[in-house]
């Protein structure tokens, strides 16, 4: 049987190499100049020469195992490949199973001819190739240094048809990934996430460029997702492609047709405010910082029928393992425990249980004492930064002494540059001594420079500084507003607590530590708010709704008590006989003979608070609330403000 082969890379394709056709037109016109009849001509078009499994040649191949191939032909030794030990090994092959090689443009047959000029042609393809390849690395990695090289753009965003390097939001798809970050911040997890978007027929990534190619009449070979799926929505949630940022060189490939490997963030080429952004910055960063606690804190992949409003924020204070469900009904979570004491028990730890609806107290009134301790931060804030300025002796010594500082430095730069020539030309015609020199002084001059900019950043915090107390006064007013939303709705959500908590700790005293986020946390630290009793609870309960209503009867007092506590009837008379006996509660005469009596207050809130001798944890928040804060400390909590919130 003879055979021809004829192989096209797709580098061969773009430099214009002899064509599948004519390759096949050369093989058949010697055949038929020598008296040869070709039974078939096998082709790879598109296959790279330096891998030698290609569908075409491994199909001779098998027919060579099995005795059926007398000739093969091809156009030249390149054609069978570029990889010089695997070449050598292949024609081996087929000269150990009796097979006549015959390479027409190079005028070799394995018939007549010798091999010893073969080892020197592979050993030259392969270098072509990897010139080739190194000439190509070069220009990509060119590219990307100077944040040229788009190759593709996440969904979301479409590259511009004319301009390879230009691409622009896609309105369309925009709408969606900014309701994959939105959803996911309140609470949805990727399955979540997924699941809404189904529900909504949103169509997926590969559904939209498939429905396009098919608009504009292109044939699609587009494999569709028909629906989305939580790597989808994982590869959008991390990807800051959304605030702006263009990554470049994310892999490299280890060789000519290697496998690709993740480089690190520092040997990327990052490009930030490349582009218009999708996504805020500040819903960016609050989104990677409920993925990360959730990897972490968070061993559940499947889809919980309760949202977990508190999940990766609670933590045993004692051994430090977080806090998972302990009990659920049809309403929801009830109450969390210690992670470590529900899997290895008492040995390892106590069970720090909670119920949620008195952790959801416990942060409301946390909210509203640190709200509290904010309005007083504003209203000292114009004596906190009059009393920087009489602490570095004025605003004007302290910009003179800045400014002397920063002639001083800029002047010892300069005798830096004049003394890094001198040095350069005491070397003479001595480059690798020069080149150390340089090196020694540019370090040098980086080191003033950077003191310069910080010198310079100073003065300008203090001629700003007017500017900055009403700054600072405006976003603390933003930051009063979201407390003030928070509390006053029926419920928080995670997203708000998200915003404003990092971590709950849950001590077995009886006391929980809450730590705020960002620089919020330098105001409201190392505190701790002791738990109340359950009977504590539903008298603070009872006096906050009685206080606030005209007459009250037994069926809505022990409705409004169930909506933060579990109790029986029987449980809450006492309770209310107490109320009455110390004088804070009075029956009224009946209206009608069928009617319960109803109920009046007759005390003031703080009077019942103090009667029952109830802590409202207003005095532990001031006591430990840090607001004598240095005015270097307000400035990075007003930049935490206006970032985040």
């Amino acid at each position: 049987m003879i055979i021809g082969y004829a192989r096209l890379s797709k580098d061969d394709q773009r430099k214009k190499y002899v064509s599948i056709e004519n390759q096949k037109d050369i093989i058949n016109k010697y055949a038929k100049a020598n008296g040869l009849v070709v039974d078939k001509i096998y082709e790879d078009d598109g296959y790279s020469g330096y891998t030698l499994d290609r569908p075409g040649l491994n199909e001779i191949q098998h027919l060579v195992d099995e005795g059926l191939v007398d000739v093969i032909l091809v156009k030249d030794l390149s054609r069978l490949g570029r990889h010089n030990a695997g070449v050598l090994l292949l024609l081996e092959r087929l000269r150990k199973r009796g097979v006549r090689i015959i390479m027409i443009d190079d005028n070799y047959d394995s018939n007549v001819d010798d091999d010893d000029i073969v080892g020197i042609k592979t050993w030259y393809n392969e270098r072509f190739v990897k010139d080739g390849s190194k000439k190509v690395r070069n220009a990509l990695k060119n590219m990307q240094e100077n944040g040229n090289l788009i190759m593709s753009v996440p969904y979301g965003y479409i590259k511009d048809p004319y301009v390879k390097t230009k691409y622009y939001i896609d309105e369309e798809a925009a709408v969606w990934v900014k309701k994959i970050f939105e959803t996911y911040a309140d609470g949805g997890g990727y399955k979540k996430t997924a699941k809404a978007l189904n529900e909504m027929g949103v169509p997926t990534p590969s559904m939209l460029l498939d429905r396009r190619k098919r608009e504009k009449g292109i044939v699609s070979k587009i494999k569709v997702a028909t629906g989305w799926e939580t790597n989808a929505i994982r590869r959008i949630i991390q990807n800051d492609f959304y605030i702006g940022t263009l990554r470049l060189r994310k892999t490299i490939r280890n060789g000519i047709n290697g496998d690709q490997k993740r480089i690190s963030e520092e040997e990327q080429h990052i490009f930030e405010n490349a582009h218009p952004s999708i996504i805020s910055l500040e819903l960016f960063k609050l989104v990677q910082s409920i993925n990360e606690r959730r990897r972490e804190s968070n061993s559940y992949k499947g889809t919980r029928k309760y949202d977990n409003l508190y999940g990766g924020l609670l933590f045993c204070g004692d051994c430090g393992s977080s806090l998972t469900i302990a009990h659920y009904n049809d309403e929801g979570i009830t109450s969390y425990a210690c992670r470590v004491y529900r899997e290895r028990g008492v040995s390892a730890c106590s069970a720090h249980s909670i119920n949620k609806k008195e952790l959801d107290l416990i942060i409301q009134d946390y909210l509203i004492l640190c709200r509290s301790a904010m309005k007083s931060m504003i209203e000292s804030l114009d004596s906190i930064m009059h009393e920087q300025l009489r602490q570095s002796n004025g605003k004007d010594k302290k910009l003179k002494m800045l400014k002397e500082n920063i002639k001083t430095a800029q002047e010892e730069l300069k005798i830096i540059m004049q003394q890094k020539i001198r040095d350069i030309k005491g070397v003479g015609n001595d480059p690798t001594m020069a080149e150390m020199i340089s090196q020694t002084y540019d370090e040098m001059r980086n080191e003033k420079l950077t003191k310069i900019n910080n010198l310079q950043a100073q003065i300008n915090e203090y001629e700003n500084m007017d500017k900055n107390r009403s700054d600072i006064k405006r976003n603390f007013t933003t930051a009063l507003g979201l407390f003030d939303e928070i509390i006053k709705a029926p419920k928080i959500s995670k997203r708000q607590l998200e915003t404003l908590v990092e971590k709950i700790y849950i001590y077995e005293n009886q006391s929980i530590e809450i730590r705020l986020r960002g620089e919020l946390g330098n105001i409201f630290k190392d505190q701790t708010i002791m738990r109340m009793s359950k009977e504590d609870r539903i008298k603070r309960t009872i006096i906050n709704y009685i206080s606030n209503v005209n007459s009250f009867g037994k069926v809505k007092l022990l409705n409004e008590i169930r909506k933060y506590d579990t109790i029986a009837n029987y449980a809450m008379i006492p309770i209310l006989d107490e109320f009455i006996q110390k004088g804070y509660v009075k029956q009224t005469e009946k209206r009608h003979k069928a009617d319960h009596p109803p109920y009046i207050c007759v005390a003031s809130k703080d009077e019942m608070l103090r009667g029952f001798n109830i802590c409202t944890d207003i005095d532990t928040i001031y006591r430990y609330c840090n607001l004598n804060a240095q005015f270097e400390t307000i400035i990075k909590i007003n930049t935490w403000i206006s970032r985040y919130l």
